[in-house]
This record gives structure tokens, C-alpha cells and sequence, in this order.
């Protein structure tokens, strides 16, 4: 199994902004959100409430809350942002 560590490995520093962009609507619009993780979502929130979600921490939460509920569109969103390395670790799940 990939770990998020080593799809973040994956993605340069300046890739990440408009990539947390595209998170934050792949979760927003997830018809899945009642599956997310309890600890996930309250993470999340308290890294929103603290202006943390552009912190390495708050990206990483992210990026896993995104892909434990739609893991393709999340590499379909790093592909368009030419991400292709990042998209190919969360595959090999």
C-alpha cells in the first residue's frame, strides 16, 4: 500500500496551492462525505479553524480525506496539473 507520504514525495512545493484547490472541492462535492473519518473531518476543520490548511499538516490531511473517498478523481486532478508521478504512487495501491 502507497503511503500519503509517498505521493507528497511526488509533489513539488508550488504544485501544491492550486492542487489543495482541487481537494477542497473534490471533498466538497464528494456524494461520499458521510464516509470520511470522523478524525479526518475534524482535522480538517480544526486546521480550517486555525488557518493551517496551506501547512504541510493541513495538506497532508487533505490529500488523505480526498483520496480515502475519491481516490481517481484526486489522481485525475494531479494529472491535469501534470502531476503524473504523484498520480502513478496513489495507483499502486
Amino acid at each position: 500500500m502507497t503511503s500519503i507520504e509517498n505521493v507528497i514525495q511526488k509533489i513539488p512545493q508550488e504544485a501544491t496551492g492550486p492542487l489543495q484547490k482541487k481537494l477542497t472541492d473534490i471533498l466538497l462535492k464528494s456524494k461520499k462525505g458521510q464516509m470520511l473519518d470522523p478524525n479526518l473531518a475534524k482535522s480538517i476543520l480544526n486546521n480550517y479553524h486555525d488557518n493551517d490548511l496551506k501547512s504541510p499538516e493541513g495538506f497532508k490531511t487533505l490529500l488523505e480525506a480526498a483520496v480515502s473517498l475519491e481516490k481517481e478523481k484526486v489522481a485525475e486532478k494531479m494529472q491535469e496539473l501534470n502531476l503524473n508521478e504523484a498520480a502513478a504512487q496513489l495507483g499502486g495501491n
